[in-house]
């Protein structure tokens, strides 16, 4: 929820549609909430690797190996 109104919100301010997703949740057990915020393309398999248990650094270097 927190996550759709993130994306909402950047998308707002910076013209482009953006796509947020929560990779820890604080709710969940985890010490806080983290989210991954950018293009939709950008993130597309990102949701994916969130289900799979990937941790929030592992999504982000796997973001920053991924070309769009």
């Amino acid at each position: 929820m927190l996550a759709g109104f993130l994306g909402g919100v950047f998308s707002t301010f910076t013209g482009q549609s953006l796509t947020c997703i929560q990779t820890q949740c604080q709710s969940t057990g985890a010490d806080k909430s983290l989210f991954v915020l950018g293009l939709e393309e950008r993130l597309e398999d990102a949701e994916e690797w969130v289900e799979n248990g990937d941790s929030h650094e592992q999504i982000l270097e796997r973001l920053a190996t991924v070309r769009a």
